[in-house]
């Protein structure tokens, strides 16, 4: 229905086992997507399979359908970093909706909407873009929203977000993903 699935996620843990994980998470989104279910249920049945299959992993993830022709993006989160909005001179992180890391609990997922105008930068990242052991998580978005400020294009955002935050000594993964569009075609 010329809507695009757009994903980030996160697995806890390193190796093979934390990587055969992720896999195993990114192609059950990819086969449960083709239902045409709305993210937040998406993410619930994600949650379940980890808590049937995957009992000893935790992961964060940000899924949802973007919209081309209504710049319009539906999404939901389990305990993901929220995504950054670039608009003119302006940057913002997201209110992300309620929604617990998988394999952390029990519960609902909500559903977050956002009007996107032409200009627009969306910037979705992993953590290991924003935390370090010497400041919390949310200084890191700060910094990360601070950087990327007024920024127009998106593999410039991306540059400027890596270099103003990039791996520094960190032992987390990292993952930036930027939707604008450049020309007729969103990238």
């Amino acid at each position: 229905d010329e809507q695009v699935l757009l994903a980030i996620g996160d697995i806890g843990g390193h190796g093979l086992t934390a990587a055969a994980g992720m896999a195993r998470l990114r192609g059950a989104l990819a086969g449960l997507a083709i239902t045409g279910a709305p993210p937040d249920r998406l993410l619930g049945w994600l949650n379940d399979l980890v808590w049937h299959v995957d009992p000893e992993h935790t992961a964060s993830v940000m899924a949802g359908y973007f919209d081309p022709a209504r710049r319009t993006l539906t999404w939901s989160q389990a305990g993901h970093p929220p995504p950054v909005l670039v608009r003119g001179a302006w940057a913002r992180a997201l209110d992300t909706p309620a929604g617990i890391m998988l394999g952390a609990g029990r519960g609902e997922y909500a559903v977050g909407r956002l009007q996107l105008r032409p200009g627009d930068l969306l910037l979705l990242y992993s953590d290991g873009l924003v935390e370090r052991r010497d400041r919390a998580i949310d200084e890191g978005v700060e910094r990360l929203v601070a950087a990327v400020r007024g920024i127009t294009d998106p593999e410039r955002l991306v540059a400027v977000a890596l270099d103003a935050l990039g791996p520094t000594h960190t032992d987390d993964d990292t993952c930036l993903v930027a939707l604008g569009k450049i020309g007729r075609a969103h990238v």
